[in-house]
C-alpha cells in the first residue's frame, strides 16, 4: 500500500500487470493511488470471488459490486476514501452472525466438530461484545 511519503507517481512496470494503466504501450507515469485501488480490488476478486489464485470462497458475494467498481476504467475508479466509506456502509447492513461466518471454499461444509467449535467461539464473542470487524 502506498503512502503520501512515497513517490506519488510511478512508471507502469511493476505490480499487477492486468491494471488498465499497464496495458498502454509506452505509458507515461501515472497516479499511484488509483492503481492501488485496482490492485486491492483485483486480489479480492480473483482470490475470493472468482477463484483464479485459489478456490473461490463462499460468503463474499456482498462485496462484488464494490469490487467491480474498483477494477474498472481508471477515470471512473473510486478513491480509496470512497471505497472505505462504501465498505463500511455494506458492513453495517450485515448481521454479526454473517460477519462471523467461517471462510470456506464454495461448496465446502463444516464438519460437526468444527461447526460446534465455531458456533461456541462465535457465541462467546457476541456475549463479550467483541465486534466482528474491529474499528480503527
Amino acid at each position: 500500500m502506498a503512502t503520501k511519503k512515497l513517490d506519488e507517481r510511478y512508471h507502469p512496470g511493476s505490480g499487477d500487470k492486468s491494471a488498465p494503466e499497464h496495458l498502454i504501450p509506452n505509458a507515461p507515469s501515472c497516479d499511484l493511488f488509483p492503481v492501488d485501488v485496482y490492485c486491492i480490488g483485483n486480489v479480492v476478486k480473483q482470490g475470493f470471488l472468482d477463484g483464479r489464485f485459489m478456490k473461490p470462497k463462499q460468503g463474499f458475494e456482498f462485496m462484488r459490486g464494490l469490487i467491480s467498481d474498483k477494477v474498472n476504467d481508471p477515470s471512473k475508479r473510486p478513491a480509496m476514501d470512497e471505497v472505505i466509506a462504501r465498505f463500511d456502509q455494506i458492513i453495517e447492513g450485515l448481521s454479526e452472525w454473517s460477519l462471523r461466518s467461517p471462510i470456506l471454499d464454495v461448496g465446502e461444509r463444516f464438519g460437526i466438530f468444527n461447526s460446534f467449535f465455531h458456533r461456541t467461539r462465535q457465541l462467546t464473542c457476541v456475549l463479550w461484545r467483541t465486534t466482528a470487524i474491529p474499528k480503527i
